[in-house]
């Protein structure tokens, strides 16, 4: 099973949403939904993974689901509850996982603008909101429009 089904499978015992889960993580429901689409695939050492983790531990401890959350994911009683959660999410540790080619290294250099920009913000961690706070633009532009924004910028 993938990053983002063991995700979903969490959610749907939880019966839960993004926003729910956001809110006691500490971290933006956008990000849970690339998560859980795929479009974006964590770290395993990421912080946005470490404080999403923590929020799911805390959501089923507050809904009463902690023991089913438990068995699904097979978290034995010595694991720290959020390190149990995750490593069934990340079952294979720091390998990165992912369906998508835009997130495999590729053997040449990166040759577009674009690619250059997500290798950099994979490598560092950067989630599109916190770029678009710091470059002072609306996040729900899409990266491409970012990028044309940027550049016209200069």
């Amino acid at each position: 099973m993938s990053f983002d089904e063991r995700l979903n499978a969490i959610f749907t015992l939880l019966h839960c949403s993004n926003a729910e889960v956001a809110k006691v993580s500490g971290i933006d429901a956008s990000i849970i939904s690339r998560f859980r689409t795929a479009a974006r695939i964590p770290r395993a050492s990421s912080s946005q993974l470490i404080k999403l983790c923590g929020g799911i531990m805390s959501y089923a401890y507050e809904n009463l689901l902690w023991e089913e959350l438990k068995k699904a994911c097979k978290i034995i009683s010595t694991d720290k509850p959020e390190d149990g959660i995750h490593k069934y999410l990340m079952p294979q540790g720091s390998k990165r996982i992912s369906k998508h080619p835009v997130h495999k290294a590729k053997v040449n250099a990166y040759p577009f603008f674009g690619e250059k920009l997500n290798a950099l913000m994979n490598m560092l961690d950067i989630s599109n909101i916190r770029l678009a706070k710091v470059l002072n633009l609306d996040s729900s532009l899409t990266p491409c429009a970012k990028i044309v924004v940027v550049g016209n910028s200069l």
